[in-house]
């Protein structure tokens, strides 16, 4: 084996640089697809990313919301209880300073009214007064009382309307949320503002991180088909210098290699027209077709009916004794269905128009049909004008006849014509229609007619 040649004539081939142009495009393909894989990898990692730092996000406001919402109702709360406790430290002082008016009035009622000796007058009631220190302590209380009352009489209404407007105007939940959130956004060292920061980015941030991901996957792609491409052309100098080293090698062992090369042709040639005269010979053994014929006489076959063509009569050998003829040799329709092919071996019939009806060997689905004539080598003028022509067969079941194939003999064609066509019909009888022959004005002769098919399964002969 000349291997140098063998690879010189691998290089040399279209093939060959197709096969390595195709591993180029796929091996550029599945660069391709990787990419796009890491890119939607990466896009779904950033997408998952974006979702879980909202959802965090999200939680911290519902947080927020929830803390001020409790801090609202603990001061409401809250609130209410110091307003309720002013207002029971007010009533507890009122009833307390009721209490002691009304002391301070039954005594003075009771000086007022206490038993004396003698009738005295306003004057003399407030001498012994001015002279009784008890009763000055009385009165200084009194008066004391009596101002103490008086102040805060006058602060009981200022007293009602904070009550009142504590009560009335309770503060809105809404818009004191809203103050709240509102403070906690602007406030910058608040937790959640600072956590949110960190999170997120805003729109100018995101688009600019965007822009520099897609410049990073442009230029990871624009990177890989550049070394695709850079491995492609290494790939193609890499063959070019390899086909210019084989071709230089080619050159000089190309006296050695010539000789035995054409030697090689030879016994390969001489192999293959051995196997061709093989299979030339096989096909010839069977039968010159290498099909089985279900019309064959010996395997079966018969005939059945020649309709209303008339048989040819010409010369033919005859055996006599002592000047009586006792046998003379006659072809008869039998003669198509025999293997016999020596020159007025046939069936001869008037005309140039006929018919006959096969039985054949088995029930079939036929397929092809074959039709035998002498070769011209065989005849003394080199013609054979009495071949058939343009013929058509028919399938016969019971008292039904359908065509099956119409076909054309050619007399410049092979001895044995194979004519095939499609039929899913079971048959075990036919009909061959002789339509014209080749131009012989007397008559027409079919040397072997031939049918062909696939045996039907419940009539296996073999």
């Amino acid at each position: 084996i000349y291997y140098d040649t063998l690879v010189i004539k691998i290089l040399d081939s279209q093939k060959f640089t197709a096969l390595v142009e195709d591993m180029t495009l796929q091996h550029r393909h599945s660069l391709e697809v990787s990419l796009h894989e890491a890119i939607d990898t990466e896009l779904a990692g950033l997408k998952q990313r974006t979702e879980q730092i909202d959802q965090g996000i999200h939680a911290q406001v519902r947080q927020e919301i929830d803390l001020v919402k409790q801090m609202l109702k603990v001061n409401s709360d809250k609130v209410t209880k110091e307003n309720e406790n002013l207002r029971e430290v007010n009533r507890q002082e009122v009833d307390k300073l009721k209490d002691n008016l009304a002391l301070l009035e039954a005594q003075l009622h009771n000086l007022a009214n206490a038993p004396s000796g003698r009738s005295t007058t306003n004057q003399e009631v407030e001498g012994e007064a001015n002279d009784n220190p008890q009763v000055q302590s009385l009165t200084t209380g009194l008066v004391t009382l009596t101002s103490r009352l008086g102040h805060l009489e006058s602060k009981l209404p200022q007293v009602k309307s904070q009550i009142e407007s504590c009560c009335n105007n309770k503060p809105d939940l809404r818009v004191e949320l809203e103050s709240r959130l509102e403070q906690i956004l602007s406030n910058f060292s608040s937790p959640a503002v600072q956590t949110v920061t960190s999170l997120f980015v805003d729109r100018e941030d995101f688009q600019a991180d965007r822009q520099n991901i897609d410049l990073q996957l442009n230029m990871l792609r624009d990177s890989m088909i550049e070394k695709v491409k850079s491995e492609s052309d290494s790939m193609n100098t890499k063959i070019e210098e390899l086909r210019t080293a084989l071709k230089e090698r080619k050159n000089e062992v190309k006296d050695e290699i010539e000789p035995a090369s054409d030697l090689a042709q030879t016994l390969r040639q001489s192999e293959y027209v051995e196997e061709i005269v093989k299979a030339a010979l096989a096909k010839y053994d069977a039968d010159k077709t290498g099909l089985f014929d279900f019309a064959l006489e010996s395997a079966g076959g018969s005939i059945l009916s020649t309709r209303c063509t008339e048989s040819y009569e010409g010369s033919s050998a005859v055996l006599s004794v002592m000047g009586v003829p006792i046998w003379w040799e006659t072809n008869n329709p039998r003669s198509i269905l025999q293997p016999g092919m020596a020159p007025g071996q046939c069936w001869a019939f008037r005309g140039s128009t006929g018919a006959v009806v096969v039985k054949l060997s088995a029930t079939i689905i036929v397929k092809a049909v074959s039709i035998e004539h002498i070769s011209l080598r065989s005849t003394p003028d080199g013609q054979i004008s009495s071949a058939p022509k343009a013929m058509t067969l028919s399938g016969i079941n019971g008292e039904d006849i359908f065509p099956l194939a119409n076909f054309t003999y050619e007399k410049s064609g092979d001895p044995v014509q194979t004519f095939s066509f499609q039929s899913q019909r079971k048959l075990d009888t036919v009909e061959l229609n002789v339509l014209s022959n080749h131009g012989h004005p007397d008559y027409t002769c079919i040397y072997r007619f031939r049918v062909h098919g696939d045996p039907a399964e419940d009539d296996k002969i073999h």
